[in-house]
């Protein structure tokens, strides 16, 4: 009887539904947070536009569908798409993300960090990205930068490229963006950002996959922003849903706190509904898991 009720509760659990996301359809398409970052080597802290240090450690989280180069006809950068971060790297202004770039004539997703006036960490990690570009699923991408270690690039939990730096940092002085912010935007879409300050643990991305960010997460988790893009027809913002009492509970009052919503675009990208993306969320995940429990 108990597995009974166990599948019957399964079969209650909600499937998959209509939600909005954003679709990248332009070169121009991007969304601005309207705050800039500056990771300095000399004390190791990550300030943002408001008065916040943290330590400067990087990964970023999003969840892409159909990730698609869209480059330049020609000129530098021609083999360069953003997709999540910092991006500028001339002139020696520094700057972190990754977008899609071209390796041995095939294009890849490429993680990038810069010291500001100092020296590139490239090569930094890259992967062939052929296999997610059209196959019509969504795929968890996340970026780990950890500073005197190296890099870590996952894909739907899994890790695909990795590179060792001994130290450098990384910094930047240009706002943070999804979609266009040097070169052209990817094409494709986006879902469920999320930025935090600490190099998370394999084990922490693995879970990430199974579920959507929860947006209050302890402040030993390092979230410091959640866009889950969810916003929907007609909004012109994207919303910053992280919980900044529980992510920052404790700080000295003297690092500050605040939200950064982004701003879309002129151009894009638009808000589109897809039935595919059915990633649960944090109570959908623990309803599955205890039913799970139950059927054992």
């Amino acid at each position: 009887m108990k597995r009974i009720a166990a599948l019957f509760c399964l079969f209650l659990a909600p499937f998959a539904r209509s939600e909005w996301v954003l679709e990248f359809q332009n070169a121009a398409d991007s969304v601005n947070m309207g705050f800039s970052y500056f990771l300095y080597d000399s004390n190791d802290a990550l300030r943002f536009g408001t008065p916040m240090n943290i330590e400067s450690n990087v990964t970023i989280c999003v969840w892409l569908k159909n990730p698609t180069p869209n480059p330049q006809a020609s000129g530098y950068g021609k083999d360069l798409c953003d997709i999540v971060g910092t991006f500028y790297f001339g002139g020696g202004s520094g700057g972190f993300g990754f977008g899609m770039g071209k390796s041995s004539g095939t294009w890849g997703l490429d993680g990038q960090t810069r010291q500001y006036g100092g020296a590139n960490n490239s090569p930094a990690p890259w992967f062939d990205a052929t296999a997610i570009r059209d196959d019509g699923k969504w795929h968890h991408v996340a970026f780990v930068y950890a500073r005197g270690v190296g890099y870590r690039f996952y894909l739907d939990g899994v890790l695909k490229s990795e590179k060792a730096v001994a130290d450098g940092g990384c910094t930047s002085q240009i706002d943070f963006s999804l979609g266009k912010k040097n070169w052209n935007s990817f094409l494709g879409r986006m879902a469920d950002v999320s930025l935090f300050c600490i190099p998370l643990p394999e084990e922490r991305i693995k879970e990430y996959v199974k579920r959507r960010i929860l947006g209050n997460e302890a402040n030993e988790e390092g979230l410091v922003g959640y866009w889950p893009l969810n916003d929907g027809e007609g909004a012109k913002t994207v919303a910053d849903r992280v919980d900044l009492d529980a992510c920052f509970a404790g700080w000295p009052t003297t690092r500050g706190k605040s939200k950064h919503p982004g701003t879309i675009g002129s151009s894009g990208p638009v808000w589109v509904q897809d039935e595919t993306f059915d990633v649960p969320t944090y109570d959908e995940w623990l309803h599955k898991r205890a039913t799970l429990i139950l059927m054992k």
